[in-house]
């Protein structure tokens, strides 16, 4: 096929379908309009989603470290808002870890079987308590190393326990994080 063929072929369609140069102009510009607008919206999303992805707080229940009985620390890149913190039983005992009567009970539960006393150092969060990225906060401990008898028995009762956290991130958008004693 030559080109003039092709030429008297687009001049036809163009005259059949009622189009000059500045309609085919017109659409172009439309077109490319168009693409451009979807373009900026896809930017724009991916931006948003990114923000989002970036200041995501990631919230991790600790359990068993040297002076530490349990703890949270937020192992991601932005804050997070304390929603809930409740510990399960094996026995349906719900336990509001965010007020003292709670944390004192999760006590009660973890020296279960022991005989002797220990002394625990308890730190509450609140609802709405805000925890920094990077940040660690130990909720029951001891100033003193726990006692190597006492170790097992804590270990043991915390097979029994299930942690439930729930918390929020700067856009409001709800995570939760479930963690399950030594398992």
């Amino acid at each position: 096929m030559n080109s003039t063929k092709i030429v008297v072929a687009l001049d036809g369609a163009t005259e059949a379908a009622g189009f000059g140069a500045t309609e085919w102009i017109g659409l172009a510009t439309t077109l490319i309009a168009v693409l451009a607008l979807w373009t900026a919206y896809k930017s724009a999303a991916l931006q948003r989603r990114h923000f989002r992805l970036s200041s995501k707080p990631i919230l991790d229940v600790e359990v068993g470290c040297v002076d530490e009985v349990f703890g949270i620390s937020n192992e991601g890149f932005g804050p997070a808002v304390m929603r809930s913190y409740q510990a399960i039983t094996d026995e349906g005992l719900v336990l509001d870890l965010l007020t003292g009567k709670g944390l004192q009970l999760l006590v009660d539960q973890l020296l279960r079987g022991y005989p002797d006393e220990q002394t625990f150092k308890l730190r509450g969060c609140k609802k709405g308590t805000v925890i920094g990225a990077g940040a660690r906060i130990k909720m029951l401990y001891s100033d003193e190393e726990l006692r190597p008898d006492l170790r097992p028995v804590i270990r043991e009762n915390f097979r029994r326990i299930k942690f439930e956290l729930s918390y929020t991130c700067i856009y409001d958008e709800v995570y939760t994080q479930e963690h399950d004693g030594f398992d």
